[in-house]
C-alpha cells in the first residue's frame, strides 16, 4: 500500500472518498490498539488468577504450619527452662 497524502478540505467526491478511507485506517488503527490493550489487560488478569492462588496456597500452609512451629517454640522455652535450672544446680555443685 503506497503513502496516503493528508486529508484535505476538499469538496468534490475523491476527497470525501478519501476522508472515509482515512476515517477506516483511523479505526483499523484503533481496532488494533484496543485489542492490543485488551489482550494485555486479560495477561494481567490471568497474572493475577496466579498470584491469587499462590497466596492462597501459601495461606493455607502457613495455617498448617504456624500450631507446629508454637508447639516447637513451647518445648524449646520448656527446654530453656530446664537447662537454667540445671546450670543453677552445676553451678551449686561447682562452687560447693
Amino acid at each position: 500500500m503506497g503513502t496516503v497524502p493528508p486529508l484535505t478540505s476538499q469538496s468534490h467526491s475523491k476527497g470525501q472518498a478519501y476522508a472515509v478511507r482515512t476515517n477506516s485506517i483511523v479505526k483499523l488503527t484503533e481496532n488494533v490498539i484496543e485489542s492490543e490493550i485488551e489482550d494485555n489487560l486479560r495477561q494481567v488478569d490471568e497474572t493475577l488468577d496466579s498470584i491469587k492462588h499462590l497466596a492462597v496456597d501459601l495461606n493455607v500452609q502457613l495455617s498448617i504450619q504456624e500450631p507446629k512451629l508454637d508447639r516447637i517454640h513451647e518445648l524449646v522455652e520448656n527446654s530453656d527452662s530446664a537447662m537454667g535450672g540445671a546450670n543453677a544446680k552445676v553451678k551449686k555443685l561447682l562452687s560447693e
